[in-house]
C-alpha cells in the first residue's frame, strides 16, 4: 500500500468517524424528543430501551377514525380551555363592577328610660343603602371592552389550536393508513 492510498484511507476513516458522531448526535436528539412526547424527562432517556426496527412488529389494529373527544384531551387544548374559562370569569367580574354596591348597617340600642335595660326600651335600626361610583364609568366600560377582546382573542387561539390538533390527528391517521398499505405491499414482495 502506498502512502497516498494510506492517507486516502485515513481521510475516509476520519470522515466516517465524523459521520458516525453526527448520527449519534441526531439519535440523542430524537430520543430526547421521544422522551418529551411520552412524558419523560430527557434525564430518563437511559430508561428507554431502543431495539432494531426489524424486530418491531405491530400486530394491533390501526384506527380508521378517532372521536373528537380524544382530541379535546390534548394538553394544549385543555390549556386553552382553562384560559377561556378564566376570561369568561374576568368578563363577569367586569360586568359586576357596573352594579351598585349595597351596604346594610344595623344598630341595636337600649334605652335607659326602662329599668334594667329591658327589651321594652330597645330600639333597633336597620339602614340599607346603595352606592355607585360616579367618575370611573369610562374606566369600567374600557375594562369590560378589554376583557371581551381578550376573551375573543383567547377563543380564536383555542379554535386555531383545535383545528391544528384535528389536522395533526388526520395527517397522522392518513400517513399511518398509507404506511400500512406500503408495508403490506412490501410484505407481498418479500
Amino acid at each position: 500500500i502506498s502512502s497516498v492510498e494510506l492517507n486516502e484511507t485515513n481521510k475516509l476513516f476520519e470522515e466516517e468517524k465524523n459521520t458516525l458522531e453526527n448520527l449519534k448526535k441526531e439519535r440523542a436528539s430524537f430520543i430526547t424528543e421521544l422522551c418529551y412526547l411520552i412524558g419523560y424527562t430527557p434525564y430518563e432517556a437511559d430508561n428507554i430501551t431502543v431495539s432494531s426496527f426489524d424486530k418491531i412488529e405491530y400486530t394491533g389494529i390501526y384506527p380508521e377514525i378517532l372521536k373528537g373527544d380524544i382530541v379535546l384531551n390534548r394538553p394544549d387544548i385543555i390549556k386553552f380551555d382553562i384560559e377561556i374559562q378564566k376570561k369568561k370569569l374576568d368578563i363577569t367580574a367586569a360586568k359586576k363592577d357596573f352594579l351598585p354596591k349595597l351596604e346594610i348597617t344595623g344598630n341595636l340600642i337600649f334605652s335607659t328610660v326602662v329599668n334594667n335595660f329591658g327589651w321594652e326600651g330597645a330600639v333597633a335600626a336597620l339602614i340599607a343603602g346603595a352606592t355607585q361610583n360616579l367618575f370611573d364609568g369610562g374606566k369600567r366600560i374600557f375594562t369590560l371592552k378589554k376583557r371581551k377582546i381578550e376573551y375573543e382573542t383567547a377563543l380564536n387561539e383555542y379554535f386555531k389550536a383545535d383545528l391544528n390538533a384535528l389536522k395533526e390527528v388526520n395527517d397522522a391517521l392518513y400517513a399511518l393508513k398509507k404506511d400500512k398499505e406500503i408495508y403490506k405491499n412490501n410484505k407481498k414482495r418479500i
